[in-house]
């Protein structure tokens, strides 16, 4: 008689503890790589400096150089400026976008540029603002990128929130966490160009004032640099004084 081979039996309990971690492993690798994907697929990569979403409109060599050379002194020589935010105003074809490309440009040689939001083909979509803001900022800040790409893992939702939660959650938390880590994040600039190009004034206000509010209480070090029309909903913004007394504003001449 032949001998049988013992045969390797699982039991139904060892089979589902097998097939439960096959599962939980899946899921912790596509978390690990969806809170980026996320992010990105949330904003607007046309809206970054170097998108070829928009063209060249740099200044002219030898033109508007005292204000270039104003905002990037602003951004480069102190940590702690009088004012955090900087509007730069005037009506349409008057150079704010030149002035702020250009300056913008030279901080990001100079590694001083965090972000910078530029209205693709007259749209400023508020719903993508801060999640391309914060996009922007995980490939100029290594260790804010990891902090950010665990949190959207945990919580896909993140990117839908309204934005006074997407500023604290996104852009705030994250970097409070990194410094009680001790990696403190270097005060960097952040431009937007074309505010007045925003779906809707009560999102161009509300911008202005969940970073007004965020200079005020140093929640981050950013200096932000908006560039925009002389718009009603804007100006009177602006005007307001706990916003007033954090910004420097400038009005940009026909020249």
């Amino acid at each position: 008689m032949r001998s049988r081979l013992p045969v390797s039996r699982t039991s139904p309990t060892n089979t589902a503890n097998l097939v439960s971690s096959i599962v939980s492993a899946n899921e912790m690798l596509v978390n690990a790589v969806l809170g980026i994907d996320i992010l990105y697929e949330a904003s607007d990569p046309g809206a970054a400096i170097d998108s070829q979403d928009h063209y060249d409109r740099r200044c002219y060599p030898g033109t508007r150089e005292q204000y270039i050379s104003d905002i990037t002194n602003w951004v480069t020589e102190s940590t702690n400026p009088p004012s955090s935010m900087y509007w730069m105003r005037g009506p349409a074809g008057v150079g704010k976008l030149a002035i702020a490309q250009t300056c913008a440009e030279k901080l990001k040689e100079s590694g001083h540029l965090a972000a910078f939001f530029f209205t693709v083909n007259k749209r400023f979509n508020p719903l993508r603002f801060l999640t391309s803001i914060a996009y922007q900022l995980t490939t100029a800040l290594p260790d804010y990128r990891a902090a950010v790409d665990e949190r959207i893992s945990k919580d896909k939702s993140l990117v839908e929130k309204k934005m006074p939660s997407q500023f604290g959650l996104l852009i705030v938390e994250p970097i409070r966490d990194l410094e009680k880590q001790g990696k403190k994040v270097q005060p960097k600039a952040i431009f937007i160009n074309g505010l007045d190009e925003c779906a809707g004034k009560d999102a161009q206000a509300e911008i202005i004032k969940i970073i007004a509010s965020s200079v005020r209480e140093r929640s981050t070090l950013f200096h932000w640099a908006i560039f925009s029309r002389a718009e009603p909903r804007i100006v009177s913004t602006f005007k307001q004084n706990n916003i007033a007394f954090v910004t420097h504003s400038i009005e940009l001449p026909i020249s």
